[in-house]
Order: C-alpha cells, then sequence, then structure tokens
C-alpha cells in the first residue's frame, strides 16, 4: 500500500450501478421553505463526525510513541463513525491517516489557513 494515497471508502459495482440510474432521473425541485436549514441540523457538537484533531503530544515523545499514539486515537476516531452511521449515509471523507496527519502539522505551524468551501453548504465546513 502507498503510504500516502487516499483511502475513501469502496461502493459496491451494484451500489455505483444503482447511483447512475438514480442520477438520470428529472431532478425534483425542493420548495423554498427547505432551501435553508439551521447550522443545528448539519453540526452537532461531539457528534462522531468531528473533525479528527491531533491528539496531545510533547517533546519528550518517541517518533514510534507519537506514532502509536496518533494511530490509536485514529482507528478510535473511524470506529466512532462506523458505529455511528452506515457507510451509505456518509459523503466521502479522507480515511488514510497520513492525510490527517499532514493536516495537522501543517495547521501546527501556520498563522493563517485558507478554506475555500463550496458556498451552496458552507456552514458544513466550518467546526467550532
Amino acid at each position: 500500500m502507498i503510504r500516502y494515497r487516499l483511502h475513501f471508502q469502496r461502493e459496491s459495482r451494484d451500489e455505483i450501478d444503482r447511483r447512475k440510474k438514480l442520477a438520470q432521473l428529472p431532478i425534483e425541485k425542493l420548495p423554498e421553505e427547505s432551501l435553508e436549514i439551521p447550522i443545528e441540523q448539519i453540526y452537532r457538537p461531539g457528534s462522531a463526525l468531528d473533525m479528527p484533531i491531533r491528539p496531545a503530544w510533547t517533546y519528550n515523545m518517541t517518533k514510534e510513541q507519537l506514532e502509536q499514539q496518533e494511530q490509536t486515537y485514529f482507528n478510535n476516531y473511524l470506529e466512532k463513525i462506523f458505529e455511528n452511521f452506515q457507510a451509505n449515509d456518509l459523503s466521502y471523507f479522507e480515511m488514510n491517516l497520513e492525510t490527517w496527519r499532514q493536516l495537522w502539522r501543517t495547521v501546527e505551524i501556520c498563522d493563517i489557513i485558507l478554506m475555500i468551501v463550496d458556498i451552496r453548504f458552507a456552514v458544513s465546513y466550518f467546526i467550532r
């Protein structure tokens, strides 16, 4: 396995075919009152879907200790998600710990983070 390869949940051929057929159906417009939803409906603090946060560490830890701690934390993070949600209820999200490690370390050393979001769902990108 390539260490930095992106990892996503694999869909079955049947699921892909089902979604292709669904994509060919006419789009049904939602009523106007359904176009806005409160942030509380999307973001629920303490949810299993919160962004994984790098576990606390110190400079006294060895590389192996730090990596093991991060691996344990991330495994627990993924287990919690899959205990609470079915795979087909989730959107794509990165399941490669190496990708998250890169993000954690980048955020730690940066003074400013620029976040580009899809404006249609902007509220779902922000964590409190």
